[in-house]
């Protein structure tokens, strides 16, 4: 769980200058990043389950997503891993009102993962991503010390809104440094 003081900005941010190329690649990428990460790790990757529950969505995602103070949401947080390693903290907020008709199997994804869904939708669309720096202890599961990028998009099913924010864990950069892949995966 990533604490509420985080700062967001849109992806013409100067607080990216700090960001090495192949992290602002990541960073701004607007595919699919499972496909990327299935690319990167091929049969390694899975997703692990941290927490999928009802809850209050924090001051800057209500914001984000339109939804008024006191109400709740459906919260979902997973590691997407190679083998045991995690490599990216994920954090999905969905509106109970976008939870209707065929979107309600988004509150019952387990451990799938959730962007082969989305961008398999027909219809969906992506807003802007926005991206964020924090430090280790910010994000309360990362498991270093080290800085962590993150990014997040609201994304809209049938026009009914979805927030995904995504951070990169060091080791995802460690991975691909021992791949040899200079330029991330496509």
């Amino acid at each position: 769980m990533v604490n509420s003081n985080v700062s967001w900005h849109d992806r013409r941010t100067r607080v990216l200058r700090q960001a090495t190329p192949v992290l602002r690649q990541w960073l701004l990428d607007d595919g699919s990043l499972t496909r990327r990460l299935i690319q990167l790790c091929g049969h390694d990757f899975n997703v692990k389950l941290l927490g999928a529950c009802r809850g209050r969505p924090r001051h800057d995602e209500r914001r984000a997503l339109s939804v008024r103070s006191g109400e709740q949401a459906h919260v979902r947080e997973v590691y997407l891993c190679s083998g045991a390693t995690p490599l990216v903290y994920a954090r999905t907020v969905i509106p109970l009102s976008t939870l209707q008709g065929s979107a309600r199997r988004l509150a019952h994804m387990g451990e799938r993962p959730l962007g082969a869904l989305l961008f398999s939708s027909k219809g969906m669309r992506r807003a802007g991503i926005q991206v964020s720096r924090l430090s280790g202890s910010l994000l309360q599961h990362d498991l270093s010390d080290e800085p962590v990028w993150g990014r997040r998009s609201v994304f809209y099913l049938t026009d009914k809104p979805l927030m995904v924010s995504e951070y990169f864990l060091p080791s995802l950069f460690e991975l691909v440094a021992s791949k040899g892949v200079s330029e991330g995966v496509r």
